[in-house]
């Protein structure tokens, strides 16, 4: 009960009043409300996203230790030892790449509770949303809100081409990633994982949104194509393609 009315008081209530004063902003379009939420949150959280980025190549800096670390030492305990000594001595944090992912759930969590409230038609759905408004007259004058949006009801499920857009997103935003970090995939069970993640997050969460509102599915899809973004311009990841590409061109050609 405790957690309940502090998730409500600190997260979802004001939550679903920014949303509603975004719409308001956005010409009264939730849909553009949405995808400015999204770029606002991403903007946020891009000094984490940043530090993020830097552990990432940190790992892969010193995966050529991890490697000889696997291969030098047999028994689990002295190899967990000797890892956790080079990631010491590196400054490196394993865990410091889950960062953006672990504050992206309470947000999804939210912002679903927050479209199915906002996106209500029935007399019972609006008396539920006007008790969680804030006295603000601007805010309160903008319900009912509009639930068209590129073709789409943001009010009812996903579709199928929303559900492409979202799997097609974040499966290239997990490819850069791991390509990018290939090298710290020190086991070829760890390897093969990786691969498995790669496919399986996209399409699970692809599932979802053609069960779910589509305007968290428009979410999920602008949030990863934010991210790729924001990824190529700190660490731009076409060039390193094509440098990988023409060496695999040269190494053939001798």
């Amino acid at each position: 009960m405790l957690i309940g009315a502090l998730w409500q008081t600190f997260l979802e209530t004001p939550l679903i009043n920014f949303i509603i004063l975004l719409a308001r902003l956005s010409f009264d379009s939730y849909g553009l409300a949405i995808l400015l939420f999204t770029v606002i949150t991403r903007a946020a959280t891009f000094p984490l996203a940043l530090r993020t980025l830097r552990s990432m190549k940190k790992m892969q800096d010193i995966s050529p230790l991890l490697q000889d670390v696997q291969k030098k030492y047999s028994d689990p305990r002295r190899r967990s030892e000797e890892t956790m000594r080079i990631y010491k001595e590196n400054g490196v944090n394993p865990l410091g790449c889950l960062g953006p992912q672990l504050i992206q759930i309470p947000i999804f969590i939210a912002l679903y509770a927050t479209i199915r409230l906002t996106m209500g038609n029935t007399p019972e759905a609006m008396l539920a949303l006007s008790s969680r408004l804030y006295d603000i007259e601007y805010i309160k004058h903008a319900i009912p809100l509009s639930t068209s949006f590129l073709g789409m009801d943001l009010s009812e499920n996903g579709t199928l081409p929303l559900g492409v857009a979202v799997f097609c997103a974040m499966w290239l935003q997990q490819r850069i990633s791991m390509s990018r970090n290939q090298a710290t995939a020190s086991t070829d069970q760890q390897a093969q994982m990786n691969s498995m993640m790669l496919w399986t997050m996209p399409l699970m969460i692809s599932y979802f949104t053609r069960f779910a509102p589509a305007g968290l599915g428009m979410y999920w899809a602008a949030t990863n194509i934010i991210g790729i973004v924001m990824a190529d311009i700190t660490n731009p990841f076409y060039p390193n393609v094509l440098d990988q590409f023409t060496q695999r061109l040269q190494s053939q050609g001798k």
